[in-house]
């Protein structure tokens, strides 16, 4: 599903959003929910900040949604974003894949950089 979000910061976000927000109001499931909200967050919607932030935060969601729902917080708040991804820096939670042994730690170091990189331009 990375690859999937990746896509989002590179369209339109006048044409996206509203779309995006159509197909989250008619998921059918939360699971479809969640995958539309984290988009929205990747397209640097920031009302969808405080949703993001419970998937994060969340103690019964798997590891790898989390990361991925902390990589669209960071999209969507960027600056504000940057205390919680600080927080989860040397998280050492490990996932289900063993090429990537901390999905949060990796998440919020890549998506830290990329929006210093952007503040630094």
């Amino acid at each position: 599903m990375l690859w999937f979000l990746r896509v989002f910061p590179y369209l339109d976000a006048s044409t996206t959003v509203p779309l995006l927000k159509a197909a989250m109001t008619q998921a059918k499931d939360q699971e479809a929910k969640r995958w539309w909200l984290m988009a929205l967050g990747m397209t640097g919607d920031k009302t969808v900040g405080s949703e993001l932030r419970a998937i994060v935060e969340s103690k019964t969601e798997d590891v790898s949604v989390r990361a991925l729902a902390l990589m669209a917080y960071g999209y969507a708040l960027e600056e504000e974003a940057l205390p919680l991804l600080r927080s989860y820096e040397n998280d050492p939670t490990p996932g289900p894949n063993p090429y990537e042994p901390s999905p949060l730690r990796n998440r919020s170091r890549s998506t830290t950089a990329k929006i210093l990189g952007h503040k630094l331009r």
